[in-house]
């Protein structure tokens, strides 16, 4: 470990700044891929207590009183899926409270729930993902560029051309090339398994406010017309 630091305090100050920079956002890309992680487990586990929703008829009834009387135990274990009934609840109500002559109950309700369905999911860092998946790789070039740079110098100065000369420079500039791209790989994997996966829970989401929708309007669950 000493070895190292010792090592990357002979780099030219801006391959340095260079080489930090990519660190930090390699820190910040495996952080907040934990982060997601953690929260797609976390709403994977409401996705599979939320399928046995509709054979739960007393959990049935307290989603039907989401709005009115919210309970922070079904909160915990249904999550997103308990907030999109208390927003379907809340619309109906309102809707009720004050007729639209524009839209329908039907309609109303379906808007309501399709914009909170396509809001819920918590896609915080997606973007960091996609930012340095595009950045590292060109951030890791400026690198090797002014690595270049500096060894031209070294051939203006020195009036030679050994590879002793020019070792330093453009090995810095080869490391930092590697580094932008070991930073760039993992991101890019990130972003698109964690995008497949929001996609799918997205899916979900819409479904599940389908339903609430429907068993809103008619009062039947899907197990009960399924007769389940």
């Amino acid at each position: 470990m000493t070895n190292i630091f010792i090592y990357l305090s002979q780099f030219d100050p801006i391959i340095l700044a260079i080489f930090l920079l990519l660190l930090a956002m390699s820190c910040l890309t495996w952080s907040r891929a934990l982060h997601l992680c953690w929260s797609l487990l976390y709403i994977k586990r409401q996705q599979s207590h939320a399928k046995q929703l509709w054979h739960q008829q007393e959990t049935l009834v307290a989603f039907r009183q989401a709005h009115a009387s919210p309970s922070p135990k079904l909160f915990k274990r249904f999550g997103l899926y308990y907030h999109i009934a208390k927003v379907g609840n809340l619309a109906k109500q309102q809707y009720l409270d004050a007729p639209s002559e524009q839209l329908s109950l039907s309609d109303f309700l379906a808007s309501q729930l399709t914009l909170y369905s396509k809001r819920a999911l918590p896609k915080h860092g997606m973007n960091l993902l996609a930012t340095t998946a595009a950045c590292a790789p060109f951030i890791g070039l400026l690198g090797t560029v002014w690595g270049i740079h500096l060894s031209l110098n070294v051939i203006g100065e020195q009036k030679t051309a050994t590879l002793t000369a020019l070792a330093p420079a453009i090995a810095e500039a080869l490391i930092i090339t590697g580094v932008g791209i070991a930073v760039a790989i993992p991101a890019v994997l990130f972003y698109n398994f964690f995008a497949k996966q929001y996609e799918q829970l997205q899916t979900d989401l819409n479904y599940f406010a389908q339903q609430w929708h429907n068993y809103l309007l008619t009062g039947h669950s899907p197990a009960h017309l399924s007769g389940s």
